[in-house]
This record gives C-alpha cells, sequence and structure tokens, in this order.
C-alpha cells in the first residue's frame, strides 16, 4: 500500500501560520484592553488628586476630559475625592465584542485625600 504524502508539509504549515497569526491578534486585542485600563486607571488617580487638591468635583473633571476621559462619578466624602473615570474601547476590540453581542466600558475608580503640610501641627 502507497500513499502520497506530497503537498501535506504546506497544508500543515498554512494551519500553524493560520493558528500563530490568530494568537498574536487576541495577544494584542487583550493587550490594548490592558493599556487602556491602566491609562483609565492614572487619569482616575490624577482626577482625584486634582479633585482634592481643590476640594471639588470640577478640577477632577477638567483632568478627565483633558486625558480624552469622562468623569462618570465624583463625590467628596468627609475630605477625599472619590471618582470613577470611564471610556471606550480600543475600537478594534471593541468591533470583536459587538460581533460577539457584548458591550463593555472600561471604568477605574480612585479615591484621594489632601492633607496640607505647610501648616505646622
Amino acid at each position: 500500500m502507497v500513499t502520497d504524502d506530497r503537498g501535506a508539509a504546506a497544508v500543515w504549515s498554512l494551519a500553524l501560520i493560520v493558528l500563530l497569526v490568530g494568537v498574536a491578534l487576541v495577544v494584542a486585542l487583550v493587550g490594548s484592553v490592558g493599556i487602556a485600563r491602566a491609562s483609565a486607571a492614572s487619569v482616575a488617580d490624577l482626577a482625584a488628586v486634582a479633585g482634592a487638591r481643590s476640594g471639588s468635583c470640577t478640577s477632577a473633571r477638567e483632568v478627565a476630559d483633558r486625558n480624552g476621559m469622562s468623569l462618570s462619578d465624583c463625590m467628596v466624602d468627609d475630605g477625599d475625592v472619590v471618582v470613577r473615570v470611564a471610556t471606550s474601547m480600543p475600537v478594534v476590540a471593541q468591533r470583536v465584542i459587538d460581533a460577539l453581542g457584548g458591550t463593555v466600558e472600561i471604568e477605574a475608580d480612585a479615591r484621594a485625600g489632601y492633607v496640607d503640610y505647610g501648616s505646622p501641627g
């Protein structure tokens, strides 16, 4: 019994290439979402500190707006400013999530208080 295996390596190579490209795309999508999440956390921290220094949510909103994100929630709680910053998903990741029938918004929370070290104890 003789079998003809010519071309089998090309088919397996093509399948492996398609698999590796697919994995690389998934890693890139997850990475872009992770970067967006880290950016939202940084902006939330900055907005909370700005709000704590001024004692109001106006400064926090300005910081979020200047960084291309929206301040979805802000409150002053016993001298601390608690903020929630929201941003959109990266475009390609949003398209994938839309195709899967889901909706996701990236949000980050932060809390900051201001201590005046300039006055004597």
